[in-house]
Parts: C-alpha cells; structure tokens; sequence
C-alpha cells in the first residue's frame, strides 16, 4: 500500500512540474478557511413487545409506541485551517548564472560590529 501510495504522489509532482513554463519555485499565498467539528449524540428508541402494557401493570405514563430517532448537538468546535490560495499564486525564478559563478558571491554573512563593541556606562 505504501509503494502505491508513493508511486502516486511521485506521479502527481511529476504531473504538477511538467506544467510550469518557468524554471523556478510555485508557491501559493495562505487563506483562512473554518473548519466545523460537530459531536452529534444519536439515540434510538425501539419500543419492546410488551410497550402496550406499560401503562395498565406499570403504571407508567405517556408510553411511546412508534419508533423514534432523535439527534442531540453535544459540542461544536470552529476551528481556523490555512489552505493554498489557488487564485495568488506566484513563482520565484531561479538565477542559474548566480549558482555557476560562486567565486562572485560573498557567502559569510557580514558580522555586526555592535557585538564586539563594550556597552556604555
């Protein structure tokens, strides 16, 4: 199950790059979706072969005779979701130039003069 399941993912990223025109990164901008999640408590009344005589050797009252179902709300939870906003999307080009020529780049980060410096009293 787990071969097929990544076959499919491998094909789909496959399928997802082989449209894209440009060399470079898609991304898509978040939107705010609710999700609702709702427990719902379902009771089943089924009334026995002596429901009839409930009330008569029982003495009970309003004895239902019919079946019912009923549902009862018991929590219900909003929740915010972050999903792929299709309609913003973007793409960063890469620069293969810049990635050939590495002697051009200054990869160290320059260091801030203000850690070495003592405080003023």
């Amino acid at each position: 199950m787990k071969k097929i399941w990544s076959l499919w993912l491998c094909l789909l990223w496959v399928v997802g790059h082989a449209q894209n025109v440009a060399e470079g990164v898609t991304y898509c901008l978040p939107k705010t979706a609710i999700q609702v999640r709702l427990l719902v408590e379902k009771t089943v009344y089924t009334p026995g072969d002596l429901a009839a005589y409930g009330e008569k050797y029982l003495k009970l009252q309003q004895v239902v005779f019919e079946p019912t179902t009923t549902y009862r709300v018991v929590q219900a939870k909003m929740l915010p979701v972050g999903i792929a906003d299709t309609a913003k999307q973007h793409t960063v080009l890469l620069a293969f130039c810049w990635l050939l020529m590495p002697q051009e780049r200054n990869l160290r980060p320059p260091s801030p003069s203000f850690l070495h410096r003592k405080p003023p009293l």
